[in-house]
């Protein structure tokens, strides 16, 4: 399947590693004008050596207007990836208010901020539920577990990912390819009449 990214300009947040890092480096090489987000600087320059083409930007997406600004800063943008997650990894009644916080502001709170500059920029430019009658399809991947290293991290006892991999058909976790393949296929042109998809990438587990 021959794909191009060429004179599209694709951000992601959560881009300083895990599978927003291996994204960026992947739409970099179908020729994507690639600009990573990332709360932290250092491993922006770590990618940005990697890539000397990736544009990034540094700012903590629990920040709102911080995060507006910076968005605003490099539109316009064509496509985007809202790819920030974080995982409090407590026990249930270890959770606190703040870990609470946390985990809604960066994986709700931010997604909505940075889609709304992202898709106010698209409208007024024409470049296209709500948003598609401007031709913005607005699609998620919801995978279960992957092996970044938050995953392993969250997963690496052998006895707590059997409990897990049991339920999945397929009997794994999955790798970070896995994911972003599907993502890069949602981007392009090749998947232009779907739209509002949430795609499960979890071998089966919902099925079972």
């Amino acid at each position: 399947m021959n794909i191009s990214f060429k004179n599209k300009r694709i951000l992601i947040t959560g881009a300083g590693q895990g599978i927003g890092r291996d994204l960026a480096l992947r739409l970099s090489k179908f020729n994507g004008t690639v600009i990573a987000l990332s709360k932290t600087a250092s491993n922006l320059d770590s990618l940005k050596k990697e890539d000397p083409t990736i544009e990034t930007v540094a700012v903590d997406l629990a920040d709102w207007e911080a995060t507006r600004n910076a968005v605003k800063k490099v539109l316009p943008i064509d496509m985007l990836v809202n790819n920030a997650g974080v995982a409090c990894l407590a026990p249930f009644l270890q959770q606190t208010e703040q870990h609470f916080d946390l985990t809604m502001t960066i994986n709700v709170k931010s997604m909505f901020n940075v889609s709304q500059v992202v898709a106010e920029d698209l409208i007024k430019r024409k470049a296209s539920g709500k948003l598609g009658p401007h031709n913005i399809r607005v699609n998620a991947v919801n995978p279960t577990v992957v092996l970044t290293a938050m995953g392993k991290l969250g997963w690496g006892d052998p006895e707590k990912a059997r409990s897990m991999t049991e339920k999945i058909p397929l009997g794994r976790f999955a790798e970070v390819d896995e994911v972003i393949d599907p993502i890069v296929y949602l981007l392009s042109d090749r998947s232009s009449m779907i739209n509002g998809v949430a795609l499960p990438i979890d071998g089966g587990f919902l099925a079972t």
